[in-house]
């Protein structure tokens, strides 16, 4: 496999990124009790939500690492 350019990496963050923001509202914004139907259901949605959100960015982090600006 071919080592990845500069461009290449960022871009590949910026889309991980986005996917972990995605995350993010869709599962820890969303997890409010009044839009669930059971506390449980609420936070079961936020750990998912964190969960995810965190990973996808930690994973950017990663492609970005050692990328100068």
């Amino acid at each position: 496999m071919e080592k990845l350019s500069v461009g290449q990496k960022r871009l590949i963050a910026e889309f991980l990124s986005n996917i972990g923001v995605g995350w993010f509202a869709a599962g820890v914004i969303s997890s409010f009790p009044f839009w669930q139907k059971s506390l449980l259901g609420s936070v079961v949605s936020f750990l998912w939500g964190t969960t995810f959100s965190v990973g996808f960015l930690r994973i950017a982090l990663f492609f970005t690492k050692g990328v100068k600006t």
